[in-house]
């Protein structure tokens, strides 16, 4: 049986500890509100995909993996695949055995088909 060396188990209330004192601040008795802010502050700073960010400059037959996909949607894994599964959005092409990725031409059509029917769905409910 091989044995495998014990890594250091960190979690969050160490992390938040760890923090405090980098900061030159005392920890509180209760790490938890401090560990509640991290956690707000992680989901709203997390990293746009750079293909994201640079998606208008990007040619049509290019293409782009899912965590762009997902910001572009701004969906879970979960909705992704449901609306392709659906039909809402296009299926990716298989590049190689774990790698599927999306075309941007065909992603460019679906967000257009999808602003041009959130405007018609808009102006139809005005009536």
């Amino acid at each position: 049986m091989k044995h495998q060396a014990a890594l250091p188990k960190i979690n969050a209330t160490a992390i938040a500890v760890r923090s405090c004192f980098e900061n030159n601040e005392a920890p509180e008795h209760s790490v938890s509100s401090k560990l509640e802010v991290q956690s707000t502050q992680a989901k709203e700073l997390a990293p746009i995909p750079h293909a994201a960010a640079q998606f208008n400059d990007l040619p049509g037959c290019a293409f782009v993996r899912q965590p762009t996909v997902l910001a572009l949607f701004a969906c879970s894994k979960a909705s992704l695949w449901r609306w392709v599964k659906s039909g809402r959005l296009p299926a990716p092409k298989r590049l190689g055995l774990r790698v599927s990725a999306w075309n941007v031409g065909q992603l460019r059509a679906c967000l257009e088909n999808l602003q041009t029917s959130g405007q018609a769905d808009s102006t139809e409910g005005g009536k």
